[in-house]
């Protein structure tokens, strides 16, 4: 794959997966790595609270006849 600059970046299996991502777009500085782990930890832990939020919402809409999340 092409990414930073045009140029095609080789992989490197020793880093994790926020690491490696960062070092596909080309930042290997450690506090842009310390970034990426920040931004890839707090998205993996939101999107599966804010899904069942929604859920929670949509069933609570269906069962009432509430509109809530409109």
């Amino acid at each position: 794959r092409i990414f930073k600059d045009w140029k095609t970046i080789a992989g490197d299996n020793a880093l994790d997966y926020a690491a490696e991502f960062s070092h596909m777009l080309g930042f290997d500085g450690v506090k842009m790595l310390g970034l990426m782990q920040l931004c890839v930890t707090k998205h993996t832990w939101f999107l599966p609270v804010i899904m069942k939020v929604k859920m929670s919402v949509l069933i609570l809409e269906e069962s009432h006849g509430l509109v809530l999340g409109h």
